[in-house]
C-alpha cells in the first residue's frame, strides 16, 4: 500500500491529478444519479437509464486515463493509440452495464455482486488498455503491488452500488461517487505509473499526429459536453420524477387516509356504478357478514329483497338526497332494516354513486318500544285508554258493515285504594296483576281487556248476539275477581262493579260507548258491591242534568249565592250552648232548595269544592267574630281542601282577616283524608294545632281504621256518625257501638259529639252515657245568619236546654 501511495505521489505536477479527480467525481456522481433514476422505472426506460449510467462511468474512466497518460507520454504517442483506448473503455462500459443491471434486479446480493462486476470492469479496462499500448508491460502488471488495484476497485465498486441502492440521500450518493471515483483513479494512476517504472517503452504506431494541448482540449470539451448533458438529463428527470413520485405518494396517502376514514365510520359505504358495487368499507362488510371479495362486482339489488328493490332503484335514480328505508339480506339469510342515502362523486375519473347505509334495527326496536309503551299499561301489559279507543273505533267501523254488536264493560275495583295504602304499592301491584290474569281467564279468546285507570278496566266483547251474553260475562268477571287473592301470606278480598253499554244501540263512537258504560258503572256502584248494570237512556239524562248542575253551581259560587246556615251544638254535661256548625246551603233561582247531598259531590268532582269551602270558611269565621259570647264555630273540610298545599296559609289569612281567635275555630275532617295522605295529613294537623285550632274526626265509626287514626293524629273531638244515633232505638249493636265510642273517647281525653239527634229516647240514652256534646233537629235545625241573633237571644235555646234537662 505504501508503494501505491508513492506511485501516486510521484506524478509530474498536481494539476493533472486534480483535474482527473474532478472529472472522475463529476462523472461518477452523474452516473449514480442516472442509476438511481433507473431503479425508479421499469422496462425499456430502465434499460436506457442503466446504459446511460454505464456510458457515463466509461467516459469518466477514459477521461481520467487520458489525463493520466498525457502527463507521462507525448500527444503524438497518445493520438496514435486512440482506437486502442476506446476499445478498452468499451469493456468498462459493458461490465458497468452488467453490474448495474444485476444490482437493480437483485436488491441486496445484487448490489454487492453488481458492484464487484463494476470494479472488475474498471480495473480490467485499465489493464487491457495499458497492455495494448505497451505489450511488454504484461510482466509489470501481472505481479507485485499493481495486483492490488483489482481488489481495491472491486471493493470500492461494491461500496458504491450498496450505498446508492440502499439509501437515497444526497450524502449517500456523494459518498458512493467518491468511492467509485477512487476506484477509477487508483486503477489508472497506479497501473500507468507501474508500467512507466518498469521501463517499458511505449508502442509507436503510425497514424494521425495531434499536438498535446489540442488533444487535451478536445478531450475536455467532448467529455464535458457528454457529462454535462448526462447530468442535466439526470437532474431534470430526477426533478420530474421526484414530483411525480411525490404526487403518486400524495395520492397513495390520500387514498390510505380515505380508506382509514371510510373503515372508521360506523355506517356502511358502497361505491357503485349503475348499481354494481365497485368498492366498499369494512363497516358494510361487517354488516353483511361477508368479505370484500364476495361483495365487489355484485349488483346491489342482489342483497335487497324483491319487494324493496323498487325503493332501491328510486334511491339510485334520486337526486333530491332523501333517505329511504328498506331491508338488507345479510349472509345468514336474516333481514336487516336499513336506511340508505346516495350522493354522486368522481371516483377514479368516472362519475359514480356513493351510498351510505345505516343499520336502523335498534332504532326500529326503540320506536316499537316507545309505540308499545304509548299504547300499553307498563304494570299489566294491557292496552291503555289510547289503544282501547283505537280498537273500539275499528270494531265500530266493522259494525257499520253489518257485523253484529259489541259490548263494552267498565269495571271499577272496590277498596283498592285502601289496599294500596295499608299494605303498600308492591302488594297493590301484585293484586292488579292477579286481577289481570283472572280477567284473561274469564274472557273469550277474541275479546279485549284494557286498563284505563289505577283500578279501572274496560272490556270489549266481540260479536255478541244479545245483551244476556254480556250479562253472563259480567257475572263471570265479578265471581273471578271476588275470589281471595293470596299475597305475601295475606288473603286479600276484592270486588268490583260493572257498567255495560251495547254498541251500536248505546252509541256509535268510542267516546259515546265509554261514557255510557261509565254511567252504567256509577249506577251499579250506587246499588252496592258485586253488581252490574246496563246503560239506560235515563242515565244520559241524569248526566246532562249533572253537567247543568255543575255549571249553575259555578255561577252560584261566583255570584255568592251559596249561603251558610248554622246548627247549634250543646254541652250535655254543662247543659249549655257551646257553638254552631257552619253548613253550606244553596237556594237555586229556578229549582229552589238543592240538598248538600246533591251539590257537594258535584263540587268535589269538578274541583269547585276548594273555592266553595274557602267561601264557607271565611263567612263562618266572619260571622263568629261578631258574636258576643265566645262560642265556637265548626267548619267541614273536604278531602280536596285538606290536600291543597296552601290550606294552612289560607286558614291563617282567614283568621287574620276576620279577627277570630284560633281557639274558637273547629275543623272537621273525615277518615278518607287520613287514608289517602297519611304523611301529609299528620304534618298539616300538627301545623293547625300549633295555631290553636281544634280538630274533630267526623263520621266516626264508618271508616276502616278509626282506632289507629285516633292514636296517631292529634284530634280534640270525635263525632259519632248519625247512622248509629238513628239506629239506637232499634239496633242493639248500634247501642253497643255508641257506648264503646263514648267510653273510648273519654279514655283518650277527647270530646265526644253525637250528631243527628231527633228523638227524646235518643237524647236520654246519650245523656245516660255522658256524651259530651249533642247536635240534631231535636235541639235545633240549621238556620240562616239572619235568624241566628234572635235564636241566641230568644227562647229557643232555653227550650232546647229544658229538653236536655228533662232527659237527665
Amino acid at each position: 500500500m505504501t508503494y501505491l501511495l508513492a506511485l501516486i505521489a510521484s506524478q509530474q505536477g498536481v494539476e493533472p491529478l486534480i483535474l482527473a479527480c474532478l472529472v472522475c467525481l463529476f462523472s461518477t456522481f452523474t452516473a449514480l444519479c442516472l442509476f438511481e433514476r433507473a431503479t425508479a422505472t421499469t422496462g425499456l426506460l430502465r434499460r436506457g437509464w442503466v446504459a446511460g449510467s454505464a456510458i457515463t462511468i466509461g467516459t469518466g474512466l477514459a477521461t481520467s486515463n487520458y489525463i493520466n497518460l498525457l502527463s507521462h507520454q507525448s500527444a503524438a504517442e497518445l493520438s496514435r493509440s486512440l482506437h486502442v483506448m476506446l476499445g478498452s473503455d468499451a469493456i468498462a462500459v459493458l461490465m458497468a452495464a452488467a453490474g448495474l443491471s444485476l444490482a437493480i434486479r437483485f436488491r441486496r446480493p445484487g448490489a454487492l455482486i453488481g458492484g464487484a462486476l463494476l470494479g472488475l470492469g474498471i480495473a480490467g479496462s485499465g489493464a487491457v488498455g495499458l497492455m495494448a499500448l505497451h505489450p511488454e508491460a504484461r510482466a509489470a502488471l501481472g505481479s507485485g503491488d499493481p495486483l492490488l488495484t483489482w481488489p481495491i476497485a472491486v471493493s470500492l465498486g461494491m461500496i458504491a452500488t450498496y450505498l446508492v441502492r440502499r439509501h437515497h440521500s444526497l450524502l449517500d450518493r456523494l459518498t458512493a461517487a467518491i468511492a467509485l471515483a477512487l476506484a477509477i483513479l487508483v486503477t489508472n494512476f497506479v497501473l500507468a505509473k507501474a508500467v512507466e517504472l518498469g521501463g517499458t517503452p511505449p508502442a509507436m504506431t503510425s497514424g494521425l499526429v495531434i499536438d498535446r494541448d489540442s488533444l487535451a482540449l478536445v478531450i475536455a470539451l467532448v467529455v464535458s459536453a457528454l457529462l454535462g448533458l448526462g447530468l442535466f438529463g439526470a437532474i431534470l428527470d430526477h426533478s420530474l420524477s421526484s414530483r411525480a413520485l411525490r404526487e403518486a405518494q400524495r395520492l397513495r396517502d390520500s387514498e390510505r387516509r380515505f380508506r382509514l376514514l371510510a373503515d372508521a365510520t360506523f355506517e356502511g359505504i358502497v361505491i357503485h356504478e349503475g348499481g354494481r358495487i365497485m368498492n366498499t368499507n369494512a363497516a358494510f362488510c361487517t354488516l353483511m357478514g361477508l368479505n370484500p371479495h364476495q361483495i365487489l362486482g355484485v349488483e346491489m339489488e342482489m342483497f335487497i329483497p324483491k319487494e324493496f328493490r323498487s325503493r332501491l332503484h328510486r334511491v339510485l335514480e334520486n337526486t333530491s338526497f332523501e333517505p329511504e328505508e328498506l331491508t338488507l339480506i345479510i349472509a345468514n339469510g336474516d333481514r336487516l332494516p336499513i336506511e340508505i342515502l346516495q350522493r354522486e362523486i368522481d371516483f377514479e375519473g368516472r362519475s359514480t354513486g356513493v351510498i351510505a347505509i345505516r343499520d336502523i334495527s335498534e332504532r326500529k326496536l326503540a320506536a316499537e318500544r316507545i309505540r308499545y309503551l304509548a299504547h300499553h299499561d307498563m304494570l299489566t301489559g294491557l292496552p291503555n285508554r289510547v289503544l282501547l279507543n283505537d280498537l273500539l273505533a275499528a270494531k265500530l267501523n266493522d259494525l257499520d258493515l253489518g257485523h253484529g254488536k259489541i259490548g263494552v264493560l267498565h269495571l271499577d275495583l272496590d277498596r283498592f285504594r285502601l289496599t294500596n295504602e295499608i299494605h303498600g304499592a308492591a302488594v297493590g301491584d301484585r293484586v292488579l296483576r292477579t286481577i289481570t290474569e283472572r280477567l284473561h281467564e274469564s274472557l273469550r279468546g277474541h275479546d279485549y281487556v284494557a286498563r284505563i285507570g289505577n283500578d279501572e278496566y274496560a272490556v270489549i266483547l266481540n260479536d255478541i248476539d244479545r245483551p244476556e251474553a254480556a250479562a253472563q260475562v259480567a257475572e263471570a268477571l265479578i265471581r273471578a275477581i271476588a275470589r281471595p287473592i293470596e299475597v305475601i301470606g295475606l288473603d286479600l278480598e276484592s270486588s268490583t262493579c260493572i257498567g255495560i253499554a251495547i254498541a251500536p244501540d248505546d252509541g256509535t263512537t268510542p267516546e259515546q260507548i265509554l261514557r255510557n258504560a261509565s254511567l252504567a258503572l256509577q249506577k251499579a256502584k250506587e246499588a252496592g258491591k258485586g253488581v252490574f248494570r246496563f246503560f239506560e237512556a235515563s242515565m244520559d239524562d241524569r248526566l246532562r242534568a249533572r253537567r247543568m248542575l255543575e255549571r249553575d253551581l259555578k255561577q252560584a259560587i261566583e255570584r255568592r249565592q251559596i249561603e251558610v246556615h248554622y246548627q247549634p251544638l250543646y254541652s250535655s254535661s254543662k247543659n249549655s250552648l257551646v257553638g254552631f256548625e257552619a253548613l253550606a246551603r244553596w237556594n237555586h233561582p229556578q229549582h229552589g232548595h238543592i240538598p248538600p247531598t246533591d251539590f257537594i259531590p258535584v263540587a268535589e268532582e269538578s274541583g269547585l269544592i276548594i273555592t266553595l269551602g274557602q267561601a264557607v270558611l271565611w263567612a263562618a269565621c266572619a260571622e263568629a267574630a261578631t258574636w258576643a259570647a265566645p262560642l265556637r264555630v265548626a267548619v267541614n273540610l273536604s278531602p280536596a281542601q285538606f290536600r291543597h298545599p296552601g290550606l294552612v296559609d289560607s286558614i291563617r289569612a282567614v283568621l287574620d282577616g276576620t279577627g277570630l281567635e284560633p281557639e274558637r275555630l273547629e275543623l272537621e275532617v273525615t277518615e278518607s283524608v287520613l287514608i289517602e295522605e297519611t304523611g301529609h295529613a299528620l304534618i298539616t294537623m300538627q301545623r293547625l294545632k300549633k295555631m290553636g285550632i281544634r280538630l274533630a274526626l267526623d263520621d266516626f265509626g264508618t271508616g276502616y281504621s278509626s282506632l289507629s287514626y285516633l292514636h296517631r293524629f292529634p284530634f280534640d273531638k270525635i263525632k259519632i256518625d248519625r247512622s248509629f244515633v238513628a239506629a239506637l232505638e232499634q239496633d242493639s249493636e248500634a247501642m253497643a257501638i255508641v257506648r264503646a265510642v263514648v267510653a273510648m273517647g273519654h279514655s283518650l281525653h277527647m270530646t265526644v259529639t253525637a250528631e243527628g239527634l231527633e228523638t227524646h229516647e235518643q237524647l236520654g240514652f246519650l245523656r245516660d252515657l255522658s256524651c259530651d256534646h249533642l247536635q240534631g233537629f231535636l235541639l235545633g235545625k240549621p238556620m240562616a245568619v239572619g235568624k241566628l241573633f234572635d235564636f241566641m237571644e230568644g227562647s229557643q235555646v232555653n227550650a232546647a236546654l229544658e229538653r236536655m234537662a228533662g232527659a237527665a
